[in-house]
């Protein structure tokens, strides 16, 4: 007895012709998480207060020993009106807050070295070839008094 596959070629030919343009990566105008996209220019664009603040707020987490892959709402609103900004743990020194989805990438705050002087907000994009990294926001350097 021979088993017929659950999908035929054609119907798996047909989903993978459409899966990635449904899938906001470029395609039929939906956002692609590139350095081009509106949501990266306007990451680049938040003001080093407005960074230092979320980077103290995911700092605040990690000190109050937020659990790690737990989601929860910045005091920031969203980039644009409809969106809600939520940190994302992981361990007690790294969070992160995703821009935007776009198929299986996306634009994201990332806070590293939570509770550490050498505290830092990037904004990384994209994937493969087009993915790129910056860094927005550093933690001042500790002053001292003579």
């Amino acid at each position: 007895m021979i088993r017929r596959p659950a999908l035929s070629l054609g119907a798996v030919l047909l989903v993978g012709a459409t899966a990635l343009p449904l899938g906001g990566c470029g395609f039929v105008g939906l956002p692609t998480c590139d350095a081009d996209d509106d949501v990266v220019h306007e990451a680049r664009a938040l003001p080093q207060p407005v960074l230092a603040a979320l980077y103290e707020e995911a700092e605040g987490m990690s000190r109050a020993g937020m659990r790690s892959g737990k989601a929860v709402a910045t005091a920031l609103p969203g980039l644009h009106a409809d969106d809600r900004l939520w940190f994302q743990m992981f361990g007690r020194t790294d969070a992160r807050v995703r821009l935007r989805y776009c198929f299986d990438h996306g634009a994201v705050l990332w806070f590293h070295d939570l509770g550490t002087a050498e505290g830092r907000v990037m904004l990384k994009w994209g994937e493969g070839p087009t993915a790129g990294e910056q860094v927005l926001w550093r933690k001042p350097a500790a002053t001292t008094t003579p």
